[in-house]
């Protein structure tokens, strides 16, 4: 066996193909049970949260409302829109300039408000944009954004 140079493992395994398949079959089933088949993510559950809340968590502390939402699928009600080219635009205080911005994959709806809008949230970009108030210089975007129904 080992003195013709050939591991003794390799030899009879012609012999005997199906005893491997059979073997790797009983193991797979045995450990199934123990997660070891593929399994489907869990369904992200969004943060719903009003749009003057959104904005005044990351005016009031930039750090810990990056925690809270940056990354993650947020649900905001929004009170009033303007639509510029594929964004839909939210101001809080006085119109313009926006500090909410949704971006849309596609053409943006024409909700009644108000309407809550559900994407990705990327966080505080800061603008230097006058919004009227003390510490509004920024606005948040969030992406991949649809209409969806009250939480």
């Amino acid at each position: 066996m080992l003195l013709t140079g050939t591991p003794f493992f390799f030899e009879d395994f012609t012999v005997r193909p199906l005893t491997f398949f059979a073997f790797a079959f009983v193991v797979a089933i045995l450990l199934s049970p123990f997660g070891c088949h593929p399994t489907m993510p869990e369904p992200v559950s969004p943060i719903p949260v009003r749009e003057i809340d959104l904005v005044s968590s990351y005016r009031d502390d930039h750090a810990r409302a990056g925690l809270a939402y940056d990354g993650q699928v947020i649900r905001v009600l929004v009170h009033a829109f303007a639509v510029v080219g594929d964004n839909m635009e939210v101001p809080i205080v006085g119109g313009k300039p926006a500090s909410i911005i949704f971006h849309f994959q596609g053409p943006v709806p024409m909700p009644k408000v108000p309407c809550w809008i559900q994407g990705r949230c990327l966080g505080r970009t800061d603008d230097g944009k006058d919004r009227l108030l003390a510490g509004f210089t920024f606005h948040i975007d969030v992406v991949d954004c649809v209409l969806t129904t009250t939480p």
